[in-house]
């Protein structure tokens, strides 16, 4: 199976990260079988994209807003800088359903992390909102939070689900098997016994973040299933 590989919050190495420049450019790019992305929730309960919890570092500094504290029309009105340091409007902090659709019309799929503990009713309502985006085929769930895709599971018995890791031992591969769950794995942390391991029991293998074209080779040369990477365009393995 050829390696499949997913734009890490976009195409972050052209726009800012978790934007919908960087989705767009994701999604337009042949290369990119899937978009990543991370779902936070407002204070007022509205599904928003985010990888921090606040916005300090993708702002430059330039605001604090903590997204989990603030009202969405709070949040509404935070423009972020490019990757030039300068403010854009297309630059503000996108809800979940415009990933989701930039995603379906660009047919990528969506991998999305549900970033902080969400309540059983709350991830309820997102593979809600993607299922009215008929777009539950093409979603992939992750999180580093096992009670978030235990949850997600317990919600529909057949999406594809992946658990984040660090690093791996024989008692989180056993929680795979017990839930039916795929790895997404720090890519330092991959060897050829994991890969095995994950093979022998039909786990899929992503890993992430892989910004070196020497480590993607080598990671698709031990048979990982897919790589989580910023730089699409650095990563082409092989001519097309």
């Amino acid at each position: 199976m050829k390696t499949l590989f997913i734009a890490h919050r976009g195409y972050a190495k052209k726009e800012r990260e978790n934007t919908v420049p960087a989705f767009r450019n994701a999604a337009n790019d042949n290369y990119a079988y899937g978009i990543e992305t991370d779902v936070h929730q407002t204070a007022d309960g509205v599904l928003i994209i985010s990888h921090d919890a606040n916005v300090t570092r993708v702002s430059g500094g330039m605001d604090n807003t903590n997204l989990e504290e603030a009202s969405y029309d709070v949040v509404s009105k935070i423009r972020l800088p490019g990757l030039d340091g300068i403010v854009r409007d297309d630059l503000y902090i996108p809800r979940l359903y415009e990933y989701i659709d930039i995603c379906k019309a660009g047919k990528k799929k969506a991998v999305c992390e549900l970033k902080q503990l969400f309540s059983l009713e709350k991830i309820e309502e997102i593979v809600n909102l993607f299922k009215e985006k008929q777009m539950l085929d093409d979603v992939i769930f992750i999180s580093f939070i096992k009670e978030n895709i235990v949850n997600v599971r317990k919600i529909n018995k057949s999406l594809k689900i992946q658990l984040l890791l660090d690093k791996w031992s024989k008692e989180e591969i056993a929680f795979l098997l017990e839930n039916r769950f795929d790895l997404d794995i720090n890519f330092h942390s991959v060897d050829e016994k994991l890969v095995n391991l994950c093979h022998q029991h039909n786990i899929i293998v992503n890993c992430w973040t892989v910004n070196n074209k020497e480590d993607a080779l080598r990671l698709a040369n031990m048979g990982v299933d897919m790589i989580t990477s910023d730089c699409l365009n650095a990563m082409i393995l092989e001519e097309e």
